[in-house]
């Protein structure tokens, strides 16, 4: 972890993020970042939490788990080195040719997709969603105008073998590591007003190498 200011920013994200669903703590972290959630595309979401993770965490481990669609098994593994998600070159909308017309369609948003499926309406009002073959043509057009608006991972089950193609969630992993540092913070907040009766303020400026040393006086 990075310098002792870090941990106020930590814990005040985990603490607003502890009651949210995963949609929220998306938009928590986008926000957090200083992106605009409500506008921002899903690839730019996951690029502004990815980028806040990298300032709040030094060495961030790049441990993972996933669950295997095949036997329900949950794995660890490490991301592989230098993953990050690509970056976005085209504007925020894209034409899908169809049937003899263009239409045009925005990338999906974090509102377009709060109740699980994509709110087709909202991304391409008066698309023919319902015509054989246009919601593919339109997957394809978004994914190449933003490679980073679905990230994958080729994973191999420890536990059976199969090999999957999974969709890696950025902001659930870096939640993950929040929900990890926020406990830990408050307990060594805890011990150390206890010991010397010190402020939150005071004990979370400390660097986390001071943090250390005064929590191993107190032990003593």
């Amino acid at each position: 972890m990075q310098d002792g200011p870090t941990a106020a920013v930590i814990l005040e994200l985990y603490e607003k993020g502890m009651t949210a669903d995963p949609a929220g703590r998306a938009r928590l972290l986008c926000a957090a970042a200083g992106g605009d959630p409500d506008v921002a595309p899903l690839g730019d979401v996951d690029r502004a939490v990815w980028a806040l993770h990298a300032r709040l965490f030094d060495s961030a481990s790049r441990a993972a788990t996933a669950t295997c669609p095949e036997c329900g098994d949950i794995s660890e593994f490490e991301l592989p080195d230098g993953l990050v998600p690509p970056a976005r070159t085209g504007s925020d909308s894209v034409r899908v040719p169809f049937g003899g017309q263009d239409y045009t369609l925005r990338l999906p948003r974090l509102a377009d997709v709060a109740s699980g499926a994509p709110d087709l309406a909202a991304i391409g009002p008066g698309a023919p969603w319902d015509a054989p073959g246009f919601a593919e043509a339109a997957e394809t057009a978004l994914e190449a105008a933003d490679p980073g608006k679905r990230l994958e991972l080729e994973l191999t089950c420890t536990a059976c073998g199969a090999t999957s193609a999974l969709p890696f969630d950025i902001p659930a992993w870096r939640w993950g590591r929040l929900a990890a540092s926020g406990p830990r913070l408050v307990d060594e907040g805890a011990r150390l007003a206890k010991a010397f009766g010190w402020s939150e303020a005071a004990i979370l400026a400390l660097s986390p190498a001071r943090r250390a040393l005064y929590l191993e006086a107190a032990a003593q």
